[in-house]
């Protein structure tokens, strides 16, 4: 999966798609790098929570929140110019059914077969 670029010129990467147990049960966690290469710093509280749709159909993947476990609490506090931030959001679905499946954050969309996932 390529590294897309936002409208606020901030850079967006998935570095992981995994199962995992949740304290709400299982589910799949997405692993993004967001790198700020815009000349200001960029606030985290702009961070829309990406979202998740899987199969033919498009079904939408229920988001997890569970910020003990650190999933769904997204960018936290100011990216600097230059640096980067990973962050980790989960979602109520099985990496064996990502195929095809659509993941958006803001305005940058990745698509295809993550059940093979490997960066």
């Amino acid at each position: 999966m390529d590294t897309g670029k936002s409208r606020s010129g901030l850079e967006a990467s998935i570095l992981a798609v995994e199962d995992t147990g949740t304290r709400y049960g299982p589910g799949v966690v997405v692993t993004f790098q967001v790198a700020n290469t815009t000349d200001k710093p960029w606030e985290g509280f702009n961070w829309l929570p990406p979202t998740l749709v899987y199969g033919p159909p498009g079904t939408p993947a229920e988001a997890i929140t569970s910020l003990s476990e650190g999933y769904g609490a997204g960018v936290q506090g100011v990216i600097p110019p230059g640096s980067r931030q990973t962050v980790k959001e989960a979602y109520k679905v099985s990496k064996n059914l990502l195929n095809p499946a659509v993941i958006t954050a803001g305005s940058v969309v990745w698509q295809g077969d993550f059940t093979s996932f490997q960066r």
